[in-house]
């Protein structure tokens, strides 16, 4: 009987955790890197038709997703992790929702996510639809070299090729001796301009300059080189040098000069 009712609770559990929420959220910029879809989720009442969408482009859960009677396009992207949660940073790309029909290249609704947040007025989702979050204006560059973080970054129009930089830590400053000298060397390489670099500056210029603007597909290379200069010990060991070889050349007279 025991083991009887904690099955009855079990399974009311997960009927419980299958009901659509009602918590749809507010829809605003989208967290996380562009995906493809991965994932299975299932959202609906034992018994209901279900609707079969695929979500994917800038969300946090890309994926295929089989909702209930009484999910509508805002419900399948909360569900999807659109959320409005994180302030929009300046040179944020603006995000574009479009859904599609199966089929069909030419999607049905199309509008900015902001515009849906201010009006969610949109077509009823059907059986097959994609439903996609694309960046507008985004660049992938890659960071290499002698930086902090280097990788790959999506950026936004109004990034320009320092704040690329700073994303990526910024240049490696690790401490010298005194007397050596450092020298940081900023290239940028544009995709099909060969092996030379399209921009070549000092980071002094880099960063006191106008900032080259990004293109897709640009590679910012840093490169520091280091010139050792003499430290004390260097001097003394030379000076020692020098001496042993005067002791030795006085003495070498002295010889000749006995004989």
């Amino acid at each position: 009987m025991r083991r009887l009712a904690v099955l009855v609770f079990l399974a009311a559990s997960v009927v419980a955790s299958a009901q659509p929420t009602d918590e749809r959220g507010v829809l605003g910029l989208v967290e996380g890197r562009e995906a493809t879809p991965g994932g299975y989720f299932y959202n609906a009442l034992p018994g209901q038709p279900v609707t079969r969408v695929y979500v994917w482009g800038r969300v946090l859960r890309p994926g295929v997703y089989d909702v209930g009677p009484d999910f509508d396009l805002g419900g399948v992207l909360s569900m999807a992790g659109v959320t409005s949660e994180r302030t929009p940073l300046e040179g944020d790309p603006e995000l574009m929702l479009r859904l599609f029909r199966a089929g069909q290249t030419e999607p049905v609704y199309e509008t900015t996510v902001d515009r849906f947040v201010a009006d969610p007025a949109a077509p009823d989702i059907e059986y097959g639809d994609v439903i996609a979050v694309e960046a507008e204006g985004v660049a992938r560059v890659a960071v290499i070299g002698s930086v902090l973080r280097p990788g790959t970054y999506e950026v936004g129009p109004t990034f320009s090729s320092r704040d690329a930089l700073a994303l990526a830590g910024g240049p490696r400053l690790d401490p010298l001796e005194s007397s050596a000298e450092r020298t940081t060397t900023v290239r940028i390489f544009r995709t099909g301009g060969g092996e030379e670099p399209d921009y070549r500056e000092t980071l002094q210029s880099f960063l006191g300059g106008p900032a080259p603007a990004l293109q897709d597909g640009d590679v910012i290379e840093v490169e520091t080189r280091i010139k050792e200069g003499w430290s004390r010990r260097d001097v003394l060991t030379a000076a020692g040098v020098v001496t042993s070889g005067v002791i030795a050349a006085v003495q070498l007279y002295r010889v000749l000069s006995a004989d």
